[in-house]
């Protein structure tokens, strides 16, 4: 969700402060939403427009930016008109002015004789599936389709989608598809990806692009990787990961030859951060002469720094190519192999930079391509200069909806209730004593905590949120703080005052706690609940499960439950303090499900089965556990999502009765009527821009 959630909208809203928007930027906010959201180019312009024609300067300039990118997407000659307005009557307003001038210049290829950047939109969908590579020729993009789990492929040229595997009911699809994209070769006949079968044995497989020849490469099984890319010669896969090579444990970067299945390390990185975390890899691809790997990776842990590198192949040797405070991230080859592109927010905000490239170090310095990036995820540079990129646009909501206290019933229908930020809220949580609510908002590209206070006002938790996408925030004892994992650490809990929003210390450690979704606090805020492993022994029989209470004051450990069942997730604690529920599956079971513990120990017991069921919370009166469900293929938050309750002493699930797209993350008032809620609009593009000016 994480790796989820979070990230991934254009980041277009400006922040408004005043706590009554203006007509102006209620008429902006709006227009964004129709651009970002929607996905609606067209409406947009006529939006922005409208905000242009207003008295507020500031925002009349900002519209006209944003409708001459609009423009400029489609391909539109309108776009120089609205950027040259900008310059001509808004000088006062330099930050749009310098935007705008900056777009100029890259619309001046086609005043010198260069053809004009073009974008063409080729597929949009709520529901997308896009991999991470097109075919050099820029014809076909192999993913894994979100409707079945199964390995297709999209021609580009047609819009025709073709399965190649049929094994889309495999209940490990979906974690396959999320963590290894299929890679087609250099010349667009085979597909590699990785896959895991029920069995849970991971394989590498390599398929012909008409799928036919699908076979498993015998690699060294004892570790994990993501696939990269093809060498040239189609004889070696780039994988990232970790495994045992001859009993050496390496992490980081290996070429897998897929006649033997051996893996040669290239690369071995060292941990980079106190908890021992290694580095997080962005793009990885081999150039055109197989000499060099270029790729992006963290720099520093946990600030949002990354640097290109370079790989030697023949050496192992590694230089330093793109560096600098912020993001120099995804390097895309030009088929020259002379430079590559990437995206950086060097200039403040996201744009395409290219960079010569010799010698595995960087001939110059980088120069601007094409600013205003927002979003942007490159899939390839095809042979003939065609750079193809995916545009996701992701809008969180906290809704707000009436429900019969007995059923649980909504009734009516749910009205949006944050109206600052829009598009960039969620996790909503209501206090213990139902008067006030906190959330989650997205400000500024920094994760903070909001309370919304009674009388209106809101207060914003200065420290930032780095664990943003674990959706629910927890309220101590009768509301007088909140608490949040990884604030001052990643691996430390962190308790606010709900009025003033400051830090309460001393910041809570637990021995083990790398993740938000290990952990779960009692009503006090005294104990943590953790599901984990039992630690690594001499012994080589498999670790089991362990879920246990730690009491903060003493350090003190108590097991509440050790079996050999798969890690359970998302334990969360019920408000009376009896109840423990978790994501998981019972020893021994196959099917997934919310799972039930009393909290002082005992066994597991399933309390509503389901592969897709998401964000559990109790009810006030810790009677009924709601949570959030879908039938339908695809990622959470790209499918409607219905709420479902179940009683904690069993029973039959009850429809709550609200359908939405990616709807989550229920919070009930005590007093039973009100309902809060977060929900995704969510779609993806896949666009190609012709004539990007490379030389």
């Amino acid at each position: 969700m994480s790796k989820l959630l979070l990230g991934a909208s254009m980041m277009a809203l400006v922040a408004l402060a005043a706590e009554k928007p203006t007509r102006a930027e209620l008429q902006f906010e709006a227009a964004v939403n129709k651009e970002v959201v929607a996905g609606d180019l067209k409406g947009a312009i006529t939006l922005y427009r409208k905000a242009a024609q207003l008295s507020d300067r500031a925002v009349a300039a900002k519209a006209l930016v944003r409708m001459g990118q609009c423009y400029d997407k489609l391909g539109d000659a309108e776009a120089r008109k609205a950027y040259e307005r900008v310059v001509r009557e808004f000088a006062d307003q330099k930050e749009a002015v310098a935007e705008a001038r900056a777009k100029l210049a890259a619309l001046e290829h086609g005043a010198t004789g260069a053809k004009s950047m073009v974008a063409q939109l080729i597929v949009k969908s709520n529901n997308l599936g896009l991999g991470d590579r097109i075919t050099q020729d820029g014809r076909l993009v192999p993913y894994f389709d979100p409707e079945t789990g199964d390995v297709a492929v999209r021609d580009l040229h047609t819009g025709a989608v073709r399965r190649l595997t049929n094994e889309g009911t495999n209940t490990r699809s979906a974690e396959a598809r999320g963590y290894n994209t299929p890679i087609p070769s250099r010349d667009g006949k085979q597909i590699a990806y990785v896959w895991q079968p029920d069995s849970g044995q991971t394989e590498l497989r390599v398929i012909n692009v008409d799928g036919s020849g699908m076979r498993a490469v015998p690699y060294n099984r004892n570790g994990t990787v993501r696939i990269r890319d093809w060498s040239p010669d189609g004889k070696s896969i780039l994988a990232t990961g970790y495994g045992a090579v001859s009993g050496s444990f390496w992490w980081g970067m290996a070429a897998i030859e897929l006649g033997s299945g051996e893996a040669r390390v290239l690369r071995r990185f060292t941990r980079i951060n106190p908890g021992g975390g290694y580095p997080d890899f962005d793009v990885a691809g081999y150039s055109p002469d197989g000499r060099w790997v270029v790729y992006s990776r963290q720099a520093v842990w946990d600030r949002p720094d990354w640097d290109i590198f370079a790989l030697d192949t023949q050496t192992g040797n590694e230089t330093a190519v793109v560096t600098g405070a912020g993001a120099d991230r995804k390097p895309m080859w030009v088929p020259d192999g002379n430079r590559f592109v990437f995206l950086s927010d060097r200039s403040g905000k996201d744009a395409i930079w290219m960079v010569r490239f010799r010698d595995g170090q960087a001939a110059g310095a980088p120069i601007l391509v094409k600013p205003g990036a927002d979003g942007y995820d490159p899939k390839g540079i095809s042979r003939d200069g065609s750079f193809f990129y995916a545009v996701s646009h992701v809008a969180h909501g906290v809704y707000q909806a009436a429900v019969d206290p007995q059923t649980l019933r909504v009734q009516g229908p749910p009205a949006r209730l944050v109206e600052t930020y829009v598009g960039h809220n969620w996790g909503p949580s209501w206090s213990p004593s139902g008067d006030s609510f906190a959330y989650h908002s997205l400000r500024d590209k920094i994760s903070r905590l909001v309370i919304h206070h009674p009388n209106g006002k809101e207060t914003v938790v200065a420290d930032p949120i780095r664990w943003a996408a674990f959706p629910f925030l927890h309220w101590c004892g009768n509301g007088e703080g909140l608490l949040s994992f990884g604030t001052a650490q990643p691996w430390q809990v962190r308790i606010f005052d709900a009025q003033s929003g400051d830090a309460l210390p001393p910041d809570v450690s637990v021995k083990g706690l790398r993740d938000p979704l290990q952990w779960g606090t009692s009503p006090d805020c005294k104990t943590v609940y953790v599901s984990s492993r039992t630690p690594y022994t001499a012994d080589p029989s498999p670790r089991k499960r362990r879920i246990y209470r730690y009491d903060i004051a003493t350090a003190r450990e108590t097991d509440l439950l050790i079996d050999a069942g798969e890690w359970a997730t998302h334990p969360s604690v019920s408000p009376d303090g009896r109840w423990l529920a978790l994501r998981g599956k019972l020893e021994g079971g196959k099917e997934s499900g919310i799972l039930v513990l009393s909290a002082s120990g005992g066994p597991l017991r399933m309390l509503a089965p389901g592969d897709d069921l998401m964000f559990h919370s109790w009810t006030p009166d810790s009677k009924r556990l709601m949570y959030s469900r879908s039938d339908k293929p695809g990622e959470w938050w790209a499918v409607e999502r219905e709420l479902y309750w179940a009683p904690v002493e069993g029973g039959v699930p009850q429809s709550m009765g609200l359908h939405m797209q990616g709807a989550g993350a229920p919070s009930l008032n005590p007093d039973g009527k009100r309902l809060l809620f977060s929900a995704y609009q969510s779609t993806k593009e896949l666009w190609v821009l012709h004539n990007l000016p490379l030389q």
